[in-house]
């Protein structure tokens, strides 16, 4: 049975933050219902969903942006399909894309666009304080994967 202060510890994500996620609607996986001193077992879908959105949030976007990206990988994964390896995010413009491949020059000339902003005559020059974060997707997987294969789950 994972519980989770396990998943909290694991995705380096706050019980604060857990309970304002839910708090504001973040959380769109059933969450178990909970009860004082009583562990609950937590689903996969679960783990997968605070890991997802703990990256995303220490990334740079606001929970609920984080929500609907991370809903839309834990449906992606549910109907059998995969995800990228890899999601590069703009946190400043909130552009972001899957890559399996980030060390290919093609990508890392795309990974430039990324710090670029569009517009009608098409990319500008790059926003001032521009950053990027790259996201290890899969990485966060194994890592839930892992998690529930030590508790037999």
């Amino acid at each position: 049975m994972v519980k989770l202060p396990q998943i909290l510890a694991k995705t380096h994500v706050t019980r604060n933050a857990y309970r304002h996620w839910g708090l504001i609607g973040a959380l769109k996986t059933e969450q178990p219902a909970t009860s004082m001193g009583k562990a609950v077992p937590y689903s996969r879908e679960n783990a997968m969903e605070i890991a997802f959105i703990g990256a995303l949030v220490r990334a740079g976007l606001t929970p609920l942006d984080a929500s609907e990206r991370a809903q839309a990988w834990i449906e992606t994964l549910k109907n059998g399909h995969s995800i990228p390896r890899y999601y590069v995010l703009n946190p400043i413009s909130g552009f972001g894309f899957g890559r399996e491949d980030i060390s290919q020059p093609d990508a890392l000339m795309k990974m430039s666009h990324a710090l670029n902003q569009r517009d009608k005559s098409g990319w500008v020059e790059p926003v001032e304080f521009a950053q990027l974060h790259i996201i290890n997707l899969k990485h966060l997987i194994k890592m839930v994967d892992e998690m529930f294969e030590e508790e037999g789950a």
